[in-house]
């Protein structure tokens, strides 16, 4: 017998409408958990995915589950295996850092002891030191986002959404903040999902990775897969500008942009003897030909664009 497998999270043909803009567009969708990164640009319904989730907003129709129940239906204990860390501040000024955390772990339903123990454990685990006895209007940009993240694992959620955790955050900070997310991960088995659009957060930290563009889903696969996704493309310069050398390769199939006599040439099951064999067939004179290395961005605007094209 074929047991129904149960994902973390799914979205089944799920439209969410403000208005008359359409946020979310028939998106179907399933994630497994451990450390999931959700990209796309500024408006693209990343923040009403989490939402929905998180139960805050109802969506129009279709069918959201999470941990294999509908999100509308959680129950307070299954609510309290979720955790959140919001893109914008949502602290409260009038605590210290340290009594903030350890708030939202009583909160959470944890005995006040426990939590104390979870909130410095966790704190020194982020690196705060004595600023943790600081009034949270005091403390830094970046050391804010600590407590942030803080008080969405306090209470050892089964997922945590978290919401441009690195928004803000000078390199550095960037980088310790990553970092950070990835040791609470293992430190406490914590699946995560990654809302942002900074690509290199994702290619560093994520294994798995869902583009959503425009309300739909545009990609998922592991990061390793997404930097295939682009296709080859290589940089030429010949000593003259040719266009029936041009003509061929848009025949071809093949994309080309033009600097000068400087031409990238991208498209499917492009190698260097293709793009030879059409400069030979038209006699070129190609004096320079390398593959240009391909970016996780590269892939993702690929993606994006792709999606524009289908429309």
């Amino acid at each position: 017998m074929i047991l129904n497998r149960q994902y973390l999270i799914e979205f089944k043909d799920v439209i969410k409408r403000y208005g008359n803009v359409m946020a979310l567009d028939s998106l179907s969708v399933k994630m497994n958990g451990k450390i999931t990164g959700l990209l796309g640009p500024n408006g693209a319904g990343k923040t009403t995915m989490i939402k929905i989730l998180l139960g805050i907003i109802p969506y129009d129709s279709g069918e959201v589950l999470l941990f294999g129940i509908p999100s509308s239906h959680l129950s307070l204990s299954e609510k309290k295996k979720i955790g959140y860390m919001p893109e914008y501040e949502g602290l409260n000024p009038n605590f210290t850092a340290v009594d903030f955390v350890i708030h939202m772990g009583t909160i959470s339903g944890m005995p006040g002891g426990i939590a104390r123990e979870k909130a410095h454990d966790l704190l020194n685990i982020l690196n705060i030191g004595e600023e943790r006895y600081r009034y949270i209007s005091q403390l830094s940009s970046g050391t804010r986002q600590k407590v942030k993240l803080a008080q969405a694992v306090i209470h050892n959620p089964k997922i945590a959404f978290l919401d441009e955790p690195t928004s803000g955050l000078d390199p550095h900070s960037r980088l310790e903040m990553l970092s950070l997310i990835r040791t609470l991960h293992e430190k406490y088995e914590t699946n995560i999902l990654l809302s942002t659009h900074i690509l290199s957060d994702v290619e560093s930290l994520c294994n798995e990775v869902v583009i959503i563009n425009e309300g739909k889903l545009a990609y998922q696969g592991t990061t390793l897969e997404l930097e295939k996704v682009k296709k080859d493309s290589y940089i030429l310069h010949m000593n003259e500008d040719d266009e029936r050398f041009v003509e061929e390769l848009v025949k071809k199939g093949y994309s080309v942009k033009m600097k000068g006599l400087e031409f990238v040439i991208s498209g499917d099951n492009i190698s260097p003897y293709s793009i030879l064999e059409i400069a030979a067939k038209t006699k070129s004179r190609v004096y320079h030909l390398e593959r240009l290395k391909r970016s996780l961005e590269d892939s993702v605007i690929g993606i994006l664009e792709g999606r524009k094209t289908e429309k």
